[in-house]
């Protein structure tokens, strides 16, 4: 059991050696480090780790968070930025014993966005019922463009009125302000700061610093960003892409490249240019850059939004999971869930009018992408 942020920073070597195999950053040992020096104390971590012959062999990046039912074990960072998560195993049976380790904690678990595909809620069921609970739902996709194509191609698959509108605002900010031109750099670590510092101040002015989701009015989330930024500059992987309007900086975005794919973020724009769509205009630039780097895919992140759905993405589905160890607090927690999913379901019917029950569901949990 990995208990401070000592110990975590400690296992970079071995926990990036067994993050590798599933290509993604926000399992890395990076994002996790800077998840818990942001948003965690010491004492809340609760990761679970097995070894084999002294190496790492599965992680499960856990921390204890106070809900209203009481503690419940949670993906690290989850809460705070809603981003995809998922267990580090090197083995079925490494898995296994991460499954039965968290269930002798005695917590109940609740995880958001598990993979389909990792296998970790088909772990789950397979404990026995003497001992825990587990149930699991589908949860919030998020999406990803593939680019292994030809840009020509992906760019005339492409809505019609979308290839039109992104046409018509471009010259009427060119007319209007300046010629507009996209960027895209890989900073230093000593220019990572003056850039998030230019991000949050066009971030806030839009509805995310009125919803309360950007880093000007988030000082644990900016200090996240901040940590990773540093580090991903440090490894080379970080990106900020800007669009400007002359010499006007309309937008600007966040994001990593790795394990040959480009994954956003965070993006924010000028609200006071919003009526030339600065940020889909971003979007578009940093889509065309994914394609001519020759990436395999330029990852949204977050949830699936709407106005994600215009660039023809794929789904990445995830499960939420939620697992109650037949002890008092897990039994608590149960009856907390079940009698909350009573009140929420206990709605007049549109159709009928009459009132529908659920006996049973999983607890109600935000899946707002704040990223």
């Amino acid at each position: 059991m990995v208990r401070s942020i000592q110990q975590l920073e400690a296992r970079r070597e071995d926990w990036d050696a067994l993050a590798r195999q599933f290509r993604t950053p926000v399992l890395d040992h990076d994002w996790f480090l800077s998840c818990a020096e942001a948003f965690y104390v010491n004492r809340d971590l609760c990761i679970v780790t097995a070894s084999n012959n002294g190496t790492l062999a599965g992680a499960a990046p856990l921390v204890m968070e106070s809900t209203a039912s009481g503690p419940r074990l949670m993906q690290i960072g989850a809460s705070k930025l809603y981003e995809p998560g998922g267990w580090l195993f090197d083995s079925p049976d490494a898995l296994g014993e991460l499954v039965g380790a968290t269930v002798a904690v005695g917590r109940p678990l609740l995880l958001q966005r598990v993979p389909e595909e990792s296998g970790v809620c088909q772990a789950f069921a397979k404990v026995s019922r003497h001992r825990a609970l587990t149930a699991s739902k589908v949860g919030r996709p998020s999406l990803g463009v593939p680019t292994r194509l030809s840009w020509d191609l992906y760019a005339t698959s492409l809505p019609k009125h979308l290839a039109e509108n992104l046409g018509r605002w471009r010259r009427k900010a060119e007319r209007r302000i300046g010629p507009v031109s996209y960027a895209c750099v890989n900073p230093a670590p000593s220019g990572v700061d003056a850039r998030l510092e230019r991000f949050a101040a066009i971030e806030a002015s839009g509805w995310k610093g009125r919803h309360g989701s950007a880093l000007e009015v988030r000082p644990d989330l900016r200090e996240f960003f901040r940590r990773y930024a540093h580090r991903a500059a440090a490894a080379g992987r970080l990106r900020i892409a800007t669009l400007s309007f002359g010499s006007t900086v309309a937008a600007m975005e966040i994001s990593v490249e790795a394990y040959e794919r480009m994954w956003q973020l965070k993006i924010g724009y000028q609200d006071a240019l919003s009526t030339y769509y600065p940020g889909l205009q971003l979007t578009l630039g940093s889509i065309r850059h994914a394609f001519e780097r020759g990436l395999e895919s330029y990852e949204f992140l977050g949830s699936a939004a709407p106005w994600q759905e215009r660039w023809k993405p794929e789904p990445r589905p995830y499960r939420l999971l939620t697992s109650y160890p037949l002890t008092l607090p897990g039994i608590r927690a149960m009856g907390h869930d079940a009698v909350a999913a009573i009140g929420r379901r206990l709605v007049p019917s549109q159709s009928t009018g009459r009132r529908r029950f659920a006996a049973f569901a999983t607890p109600s949990v935000s899946t707002e992408a704040t990223c």
